[in-house]
């Protein structure tokens, strides 16, 4: 999942931080990929809107 996607839908890095349960600081690490763990959190969180997509996550990514 994109994070500009992910923060799009919430409204903003404070607000995703709010819906998914973490810290803003985390929220604002993000670079251009959701880690995995939050990624799959946005998607039940979102009731399926936000997709995760695995293909972004493969061998040799460096996401959580």
């Amino acid at each position: 999942m994109k994070s500009t996607t992910c923060v799009a839908h919430f409204g903003g890095k404070r607000q995703t931080a709010e819906a998914l349960g973490l810290s803003a600081q985390a929220v604002y690490q993000w670079r251009d990929v959701v880690p995995l763990a939050s990624a799959f959190k946005a998607q039940v969180v979102s009731g399926g809107k936000l997709l995760v997509q695995i293909s972004l996550y493969g061998k040799g990514n460096k996401h959580d």
